[in-house]
């Protein structure tokens, strides 16, 4: 669910904003922050607030202002500019344009892990070492691609942890971002032994968090209430998944390597038998960890609608994860790269759009009308690092247009002979066709 390109994971910057960095109409303004989003008179965004350099500046939009600043920070410049519910808006001073339950519908992916340590003379698995991983070797692992020795190394493929390796420690400090303490102990509670690690991700929880306003200054980072394992049933199945998981002591393979569970010995669950029910349900709230794939605080039908406008206001789209209703099943990379594709498509063309041989045609009348102007037809997009690849083809050019009102003639004289039929019998040989334009009319240097 990465972007990849030449066998390595790409980040979207690397992927989109390089290839047209040097664009004329592409300005790109850093270590700036906007605190407000600004409104002409009938509520219609006009530009936005910035600081940089400790000055403030307002930039006008000419069209309409996007926001994409992720599940955290989209709510709160929008309520910050008066957007969100209302009580909590008017708590903080701040005047009120649109009541939306902005902030709320917080969603992310957690995770839990049980370890276990066992013999290694008796591995079923042969000793790996961590820099032959997928991560190093083909840097498409779960992680950015990173290659330095001095950073984390582990087996990112089964979880296997050699006895007595610094890896375990900055495998659990690192990726999962446990407390020391816990991560010293299962280090402690392991020595001589191969510590496997089955980690389970619930995918699609049930519980709701809720992001909120802190201060009415932007410098104020705003309050997060993760809301993790709020409702019981996603607990419940984290106790399903322990107990299950715990069951394959009784089998061969893991009697052969003599395994066993480490105790972690968390301080909160002390007095509570180990791994009964309730020990459990108290191991699974001290050890659960986010993925950080945060979505869904300015979700599509409660904040924007269908084509991504907020409500209440206009000139104003969100264009991030958190317009997400759900979290989708897996990482969240892929998934905002489709919804900014598709957000791009509407803002372009409108949201009716026919998806034809991987391009993305228009289909309002203006579209077949010979009148329209014609926009400057874009070039590919062309990765630099990538010599033959064409990344992106635009329905812009004028054979395609003639080809589609070709098309589209093609159907109307049918339809015109069926509904008149009962007049005049026509022959197909009667029915006069325009030739395509494209061949007709063309040079080859043109096609």
């Amino acid at each position: 669910m990465f972007m990849i390109a030449d066998g390595e994971r790409q980040s979207t910057a690397y992927a989109y904003l390089s290839p047209i960095k040097d664009r004329a109409n592409l300005h790109v303004l850093k270590h700036a922050t906007v605190y407000e989003i600004l409104f002409d008179s009938s509520d219609r965004a006009i530009g936005v607030k910035l600081t940089k350099d400790n000055k403030n500046i307002s930039v006008r939009a000419r069209k309409e202002v996007i926001l994409s600043a992720g599940a955290f920070n989209s709510p709160q410049l929008l309520m910050l500019s008066g957007i969100g519910p209302k009580e909590h808006l008017q708590e903080l001073g701040i005047r009120v344009r649109s009541d939306l339950p902005v902030g709320f519908n917080y969603q992310n992916h957690v995770s839990v892990f049980v370890p276990f340590k066992m013999d290694y003379s008796q591995a079923p698995l042969e000793p790996t070492d961590p820099r032959r991983s997928p991560l190093f070797t083909s840097l498409v692992g779960s992680v950015p691609a990173i290659g330095s020795e001095d950073r984390i190394e582990y087996e990112n493929v089964n979880y296997i942890v050699q006895h007595d390796s610094q890896d375990l420690l900055q495998f659990c400090a690192f990726y999962h971002g446990y407390e020391n303490r816990i991560c010293q102990t299962l280090f402690d509670e392991s020595r001589g032994r191969d510590v496997l690690l089955s980690c389970a991700v619930l995918l699609y929880p049930e519980s709701r968090g809720r992001v909120t306003l802190r201060s009415a200054d932007i410098a104020d980072p705003p309050l997060i209430d993760a809301g993790i394992l709020r409702d019981e049933r996603d607990l419940e199945r984290y106790v399903g998944y322990i107990e299950n998981t715990l069951r394959l002591l009784n089998t061969t393979l893991f009697r052969n390597v003599e395994a066993e569970v480490v105790d972690l010995k968390l301080k909160m669950c002390e007095g509570l038998e180990l791994w009964s029910k309730p020990y459990i349900r108290c191991f699974v709230r001290c050890i659960v960890a986010t993925l950080h794939h945060y979505v869904g605080t300015c979700a599509m039908g409660s904040v924007v609608d269908s084509e991504l406008r907020v409500r209440g206001v206009s000139g104003l789209r969100v264009v991030d994860a958190s317009v997400m209703p759900r979290i989708v099943g897996g990482p969240t990379t892929a998934a905002v790269v489709m919804l900014a594709e598709k957000a791009a498509d509407i803002i372009k063309y409108g949201r009716h759009i026919n998806l034809n041989s991987n391009q993305c045609q228009p289909q309002d009348s203006s579209y077949h009308n010979h009148q329209t102007k014609k926009e400057s037809e874009p070039e590919y997009f062309q990765n630099p690092h990538r010599k033959t690849t064409k990344r992106y083809k635009y329905p812009h050019h004028e054979k395609e247009m003639e080809h589609s009102q070709y098309q589209q003639t093609q159907k109307e004289l049918v339809h015109e002979v069926s509904q008149n039929s009962h007049e005049k019998t026509k022959k197909e040989s009667d029915i006069q066709f325009p030739k395509t334009p494209a061949i007709q009319d063309k040079k080859k240097s043109d096609i």
